[in-house]
């Protein structure tokens, strides 16, 4: 089984031959990760990574309780409120490894990184993207429900959905 820092490496070794037609700055450096020419700056933005996430993951649980408390005072939950708390336990997944990823050195260029660290972050940023690409989908499906549930007749979906 290929661990992230071994495709790391085949890519890099890929790579090799093609370094002469690339540009100075573009040249890999396949001995390691954390040698060679560092061309950027160490600037880590994990810690604006973590901020914004948790911002946003703060936020929409807020309007998530309210949602369902209003729903539940007039005794309306829905289908679409189930999918959208549904989304939201994946947007809270995908938070909590991008805090993993940022708080690891996720943020970072990868030459700044031991290949163990690289390796991890890889890991971790590839679990990470099932969870957000089925939190977008079940959010799109929730709405879709919304919209069903706001336009009961077909004749009403039919002039919402074609007005410009």
């Amino acid at each position: 089984m290929f661990s992230p820092a071994h495709c790391v490496r085949i890519l890099y070794e890929i790579l090799e031959p093609a370094q002469s037609s690339l540009p100075y700055y573009l040249h890999v450096n396949v001995t390691g990760l954390n040698s060679g020419r560092q061309l950027e700056p160490d600037i880590d933005r994990g810690r604006a990574f973590i901020t914004i996430y948790s911002t946003l993951c703060g936020l929409s649980f807020v309007i998530i309780v309210l949602r369902l408390w209003s729903r539940l005072i007039i005794r309306a939950v829905g289908w679409d409120d189930i999918l959208m708390v549904v989304t939201w336990i994946m947007f809270a997944c995908v938070a909590i490894l991008v805090g993993l990823i940022g708080s690891n050195g996720g943020a970072r260029h990868i030459y700044y990184l031991t290949s163990e660290n690289a390796s991890y972050v890889l890991k971790i940023n590839f679990i990470s993207q099932p969870f957000g690409i089925i939190a977008v989908a079940i959010g799109k499906i929730s709405v879709a429900a919304l919209y069903l549930r706001i336009l009961p007749t077909s004749h009403g979906r039919y002039g919402f959905s074609y007005t410009d």
